[in-house]
């Protein structure tokens, strides 16, 4: 596996992945960011076609009604619930294929907006990597969780067999680490029995985040910082560690990470995902819009005249001016008060990349 992380399928046999989003967009006018009033701007902020979005038969979650995108109940918006319930987004793992599938944006993008420019609430996120190399196998892991040589942040794990009555065979196992209902679960399993497909290998890990943590890692996604690889391999890192046991040492946390999780996660460090929301540093916004903006800005700002080059450029300082919350000033003051200048934090930028 390459030394940053699980990212390239064709050098590593792995391949990360957004497989579960779910999102609900506030309404109303009491809110410092953006509130969706309607239908149509939480299609232009998926970057979807709205002409595209069928009714459904039946809304979900409380709402009374809903659309999905080709009349495929898999990326679905509801709506017309009740005064406080907003305007809420599903994407299952089928939903997100198709969402990447058919959007003009991409994964970065659509979170940047949904953290930092819609008051939303991200319920639901989860992040995957399949594995079609066979770094390990579900029984490993297993059996080490038996041999008492696995530490972690998570106090029991569940592991279930699925097993054909007739005959015996078994035809499946997966690995669950935390409950479902709580802020963070891991989940490994055989992907390609649960799709019975014909492949050697196809083991998928998935991370399945709620509420607070959910828009914790829907923030560090947006600032594009991170590969979404080095993401899921963070995490990993931060709350699973299968060992090797060593004989002379009664202290598991001392005790070498087994090699095949060594070669699964690469070279990356613990993400640790506090609840409280990390403060985006300017230099964090300025890469992002050399990464993301740049190009489409000076397209842009070439077709123009020099006349309306100026007034371009003033429309979209004032644009951005209007978005401002408290969060944002307190950034701003905190960056001015180290007197950093402009040559300094491109430095620093080209350093960290």
């Amino acid at each position: 596996m390459c030394n940053t992380g699980v990212e390239s399928t064709s050098q590593s046999g792995l391949k990360p992945c957004v497989d579960w989003l779910q999102v609900t967009f506030k309404t109303g006018q009491d809110s410092v960011k953006k509130c969706v009033e309607k239908l149509e701007k939480v299609f232009e902020i998926l970057g979807l076609n709205e002409a595209e979005f069928l009714p459904l038969k039946n809304g979900k979650y409380g709402y009374k009604q809903g659309v999905a995108f080709q009349g495929n109940p898999v990326l679905a918006v509801y709506y017309d619930g009740a005064d406080d319930m907003g305007i809420h987004v599903e994407m299952t793992g089928q939903g997100c294929r198709l969402f990447e599938l058919h959007t003009s944006i991409n994964w970065y993008e659509l979170f940047y907006r949904l953290v930092y420019e819609y008051e939303v609430n991200i319920t639901r996120l989860d992040v995957a990597v399949d594995d079609f190399k066979g770094y390990f196998k579900i029984n490993t892991l297993v059996k080490k969780l038996k041999d008492d040589e696995v530490t972690s942040r998570f106090k029991k794990a569940r592991h279930i067999e699925n097993i054909v009555i007739e005959g015996g065979e078994t035809i499946g196992h997966t690995l669950y680490f935390g409950a479902p209902s709580s802020d963070i679960q891991v989940r490994f399993y055989e992907k390609n029995v649960q799709m019975g497909m014909d492949i050697d290998v196809w083991n998928r890990t998935e991370i399945q985040l709620r509420d607070d943590r959910a828009h914790v890692v829907a923030q560090i996604i947006a600032d594009d910082v991170l590969p979404l690889g080095e993401i899921v391999a963070g995490l990993l890192r931060n709350y699973i560690q299968f060992r090797t046991r060593k004989a002379t040492d009664k202290n598991k946390k001392r005790w070498p990470l087994a090699r095949f999780w060594l070669n699964f996660l690469g070279d990356v460090q613990p993400l640790r995902i506090a609840k409280q929301m990390p403060k985006t540093s300017i230099e964090k916004k300025y890469r992002w819009i050399d990464s993301q903006v740049s190009k489409s800005f000076f397209m842009i700002y070439y077709c123009l005249n020099e006349e309306e080059k100026q007034r371009f450029i003033d429309d979209v300082l004032a644009e951005g001016a209007s978005k401002l919350t408290k969060a944002d000033l307190q950034v701003i003051n905190q960056f001015k008060s180290k007197n950093i200048t402009y040559d300094e934090m491109i430095k620093i930028i080209r350093q960290s990349k």
